[in-house]
């Protein structure tokens, strides 16, 4: 028997079949990884964000059924968010924190190593540079303390860790995100990166 369904009508469908109210199609984005499901108009599509990664994709679908840009803002990486819960949650990133000094030099300048080794060779997510322009604000509110150190080895290691999770956030391969970030939690790259250049002397 011949198919009864009614085919699912989308903004620029020229068929003149539908007699259905438009939707905004299924699409499939090869870049994020992710298939938006066919959505009514004024309506929000939400997606799990893709694989290895925690939180949910949005995405308006227009009152004329145009897909809007997406909103990836909590997709970000699981082990990037379970670093910077176990920094937030270490005494010695605690403002006014009584820890010794050595410490806190110490678990700074480490710290900032592994931001480092998390943000590199890696695509990021919205939310994984939003977490991270987070934590080199904290980092770099330990800077003085950290040069002030009798030894250099703390301030060398602080240094490099620093510059080179700048220069991984602002790679070719995250510009997307970076827009996308834009889109929804406006940061300033120059406030936000800004303090990279008091890193280099």
């Amino acid at each position: 028997l011949p198919s009864t369904d009614t085919p699912s009508c989308h903004a620029g469908d020229t068929t003149g079949q539908c007699t259905q109210p438009l939707r905004c199609p299924v699409e499939v984005d090869d870049v994020w990884g992710i298939t938006w499901r066919s959505t009514p108009p004024g309506d929000v599509a939400t997606e799990p964000c893709p694989a290895s990664q925690a939180g949910n994709a949005r995405r308006s679908c227009s009152s004329d059924a145009v897909w809007m840009m997406p909103d990836l803002i909590e997709c970000g990486s699981t082990s990037l968010q379970a670093f910077a819960g176990m920094v937030e949650r270490a005494p010695t990133f605690i403002p006014g924190s009584s820890s010794p000094p050595g410490e806190i030099i110490e678990s700074t300048s480490s710290a900032v190593e592994e931001l480092s080794r998390l943000t590199n060779g890696t695509n990021l997510f919205p939310d994984d540079i939003a977490v991270s322009l987070e934590l080199l604000s904290m980092f770099f509110s330990q800077r003085q303390m950290v040069f002030a150190a009798e030894s250099d080895m703390p301030a060398a290691s602080y240094q490099r860790g620093f510059l080179q999770t700048a220069s991984n956030l602002v790679t070719e391969a995250n510009q997307r995100s970076w827009r996308n970030l834009q889109n929804v939690r406006p940061p300033d790259p120059a406030t936000a990166l800004g303090p990279s250049q008091s890193c280099i002397t």
